[in-house]
């Protein structure tokens, strides 16, 4: 018989009063088998409950569980839906997840006008996977124009925090790149950077619950 810790029985305890907080964080103790056995069914029933009370981290994670059927059904569709209401919320990474959907065409017509929309929002948040897909984004014109400034400017704030492929990628853009424009990209690039932390020191774009 499971031996449920007290920080469990405080969890569930919350959850079975409809606290939204309580319902997501006992979700993640059974995704990653945090005071009780691992149990990814268990993991999306609390996950869902967060969700339908508008807890913006859950709406992610149950988007995530759908998109890779871990504990429920695949169900791309509806994992679209969860991840558009966290994105609506600010949440970077459901912002980049929904961004990827629409490159790919998964669970929602491909358009790349509408990705680039989506990675942008996260990429200003300084979601460093976001900033990648959309220096690609640039590389390759899908969504924008291309622009080897651009994708400098968005590999090179990936890049900053560790990232060895936006760091090659970065090197490669900056090759492509004259004397001239390389001194335009590096300007633009201390505009963006400043752009980001301002946005981040006032808050903007940060996740809300509703």
């Amino acid at each position: 018989m499971e031996m449920l810790t007290q920080e469990i029985l405080g969890l569930q305890q919350g959850a079975g009063r409809g606290d939204m907080n309580a319902c997501y964080a006992l979700g993640r103790c059974y995704a990653d088998g945090r005071g009780v056995a691992r149990n990814d069914a268990e993991a999306v029933n609390w996950f869902r409950r967060a969700a339908e009370l508008n807890h913006p981290e859950a709406q992610f994670a149950l988007a995530i569980a759908m998109l890779h059927g871990n504990g429920v059904e695949p169900d791309a569709a509806q994992a679209t839906r969860w991840l558009r209401a966290a994105a609506a919320k600010g949440h970077p990474g459901a912002q980049n997840s929904l961004g990827s959907s629409y490159a790919t065409g998964r669970g929602v017509p491909q358009n790349d006008a509408e990705a680039v929309k989506c990675f942008e929002k996260a990429a200003m948040q300084g979601h460093a996977v976001a900033q990648f897909n959309l220096g690609m984004c640039y590389v390759y014109g899908q969504g924008v124009s291309p622009s080897y400034v651009e994708a400098y400017v968005w590999f090179s704030l990936s890049a900053a925090k560790g990232d060895e492929i936006a760091k090659e990628s970065r090197d490669r853009a900056a090759e492509a790149l004259s004397t001239d424009e390389l001194k335009v990209a590096r300007q633009a690039l201390r505009e963006r950077s400043a752009e980001i932390a301002s946005r981040r020191r006032s808050g903007i774009g940060v996740p809300k619950a509703a």
